[in-house]
């Protein structure tokens, strides 16, 4: 009779643990889909590419996860009928890393500057800038090279009597304010400076 009770007993207690680390997994879970959520954000907003900061923050996270769920799977108190939803929570979080990776990963192929890109993706032209200026120093180019490089601009204003000429490329938009390039020519032939401008 005792023994009956005791194995009773010991399935309750079985039963009890498997719904504390169901409800503790579905937590964790959660607040990692929510961490995730605002790690895309951030890096969409931000146009993040591959860092010492970026690519981090994502992956530390999921290292946190494995490291929960080893110990979890190594505890005595988990039964293999657990083990299934363990495998399932992990594969869960690796494909939730994988969507703020990916944007990471398409910044980082925007970020570095080609002609074709220029031409085809105008909206994403910011963030190749600091590749555009590490490649070519557009102060001394003549205007034919600069126009053989990033077109022909949308808009040229003639700059007082001095025959200087500025123009005008969109390079994409930050949040809602659009941003432009504004290269300046020295008798309508020489870069002489260029601006980035954050709204007109």
């Amino acid at each position: 009779m005792n023994e009956v009770v005791q194995m009773e007993e010991s399935d309750i207690d079985k039963s009890t643990g498997r719904r504390r680390l169901s409800w503790y997994l579905l937590f964790w879970l959660v607040s990692y889909a929510i961490i995730h959520l605002v790690l895309f954000f951030i890096i969409y907003v931000m146009d993040s590419d591959f860092s010492f900061l970026s690519v981090p923050s994502v992956m530390l996270p999921l290292l946190f996860t494995f490291i929960i769920i080893v110990a979890e799977w190594r505890s005595a108190a988990v039964l293999n009928r657990s083990r299934p939803f363990i495998v399932a929570v992990a594969l869960l979080c690796v494909l939730i890393s994988a969507v703020p990776m990916y944007r990471l990963s398409m910044n980082e192929y925007y970020s570095w500057f080609t002609v074709s890109k220029w031409e085809q993706l105008p909206m994403k032209r910011h963030i190749m800038m600091d590749s555009l200026l590490k490649k070519h120093k557009l102060v001394g180019m003549e205007r034919d090279e600069v126009e053989a490089l990033l077109g022909e601009g949308e808009e040229s204003t003639e700059i007082g009597e001095t025959g200087a000429i500025t123009t005008t490329y969109l390079i994409g938009s930050v949040m809602i304010d659009p941003v432009f390039l504004d290269i300046e020519y020295h008798s309508n032939r020489i870069v002489s400076a260029y601006h980035i401008r954050h709204h007109e």
